[in-house]
């Protein structure tokens, strides 16, 4: 057996989404070293490196394959966005199984075909990470009635593709980012600050979530994503001398108390520090 110890850290897979006009695109697409497949034909004001999106299924496939391992300088493959890919891939099994509609199908074999191609995309993309390149999906949102037996049922945002097609994607995927304008309440009314924001962790009305132990929220953009990414792989030593400088006479013993309770583990060492962040703002 090839025993692997300790913390790795291969290229990310990242999903980003949310409503229009937020900035998911120029999110994606910043940084050096993105090639981007274009599907939605917008990226000219943003001028990253780009292919224009294939026209079909199969040749979408062909497209992304490339992209993930063919010779150049790109250190980053972006898909904008993620929903075109699943129209065509829905034209597909419907030509496949000569129908009109997925509908069409037998009880849910229109979509479990769905599924099964879906996944081969998702395994191409897996790919890039033997190029030492990072995948960045951007998805348009949608709005669904969500059943909780604690809470009841409210309206939640997930990624504009079918529940299995988003299912198998969320499960892939290392980070799911929420992307949205920051609200607030002024005499108890919601008010938009204007500030962007990418969620990190699941809330009552969104998807999300990281392996980085990033915070509740970050600005959206891609370098404040970096840094708290990257701030995140740092030693252990290193988030400690991190938690002691952020401590005050009032807060130090405590810290220490829960730094020694900690130990050796990064993710409790990453709450702590976050914590403390939190109360300096």
């Amino acid at each position: 057996m090839n025993v692997i110890k300790g913390r790795t850290f291969p290229p990310d897979r990242t999903v980003i989404y949310g409503p229009p006009g937020v900035g998911k695109s120029t999110f994606a697409c910043s940084g050096p070293g993105v090639l981007a497949l274009d599907y939605e034909y917008g990226l000219e004001h943003i001028g990253p490196d780009r292919v224009r999106g294939a026209e079909s299924w199969p040749k979408t496939l062909e497209l992304v394959r490339e992209a993930c391992l063919s010779e150049g300088g790109h250190t980053k493959v972006v898909v904008d966005t993620l929903d075109r890919l699943e129209d065509q891939a829905t034209m597909a099994v419907c030509a496949d199984g000569k129908k009109k509609a997925l509908s069409d199908f037998g009880y849910g074999d229109g979509f479990e075909a769905l599924l099964t191609k879906w996944r081969e995309l998702l395994l191409i993309l897996e790919v890039a990470r033997e190029k030492g390149r990072e995948v960045i999906l951007v998805c348009h949102v949608q709005q669904k009635t969500q059943d909780d037996p604690t809470i009841g049922s409210y309206s939640k945002y997930i990624a504009a593709l079918s529940k299995r097609c988003w299912g198998a994607t969320h499960r892939w995927a290392d980070n799911v980012l929420f992307a949205n304008y920051e609200c607030g309440l002024v005499e108890g009314r919601a008010v938009m600050t204007g500030q962007r924001l990418a969620y990190t962790q699941a809330g009552t009305g969104y998807d999300a979530k990281n392996r980085w132990n990033l915070p509740h929220s970050i600005p959206l953009r891609w370098d404040a994503f970096d840094t708290a990414r990257r701030s995140s792989s740092r030693p252990a030593d290193s988030i400690r001398a991190s938690i002691r400088s952020l401590t005050t006479t009032d807060t130090a013993e405590k810290a220490e108390a829960y730094i020694a309770e900690a130990g050796e583990d990064i993710t409790k060492l990453i709450k702590i520090e976050n914590a403390l962040k939190g109360k300096r703002t």
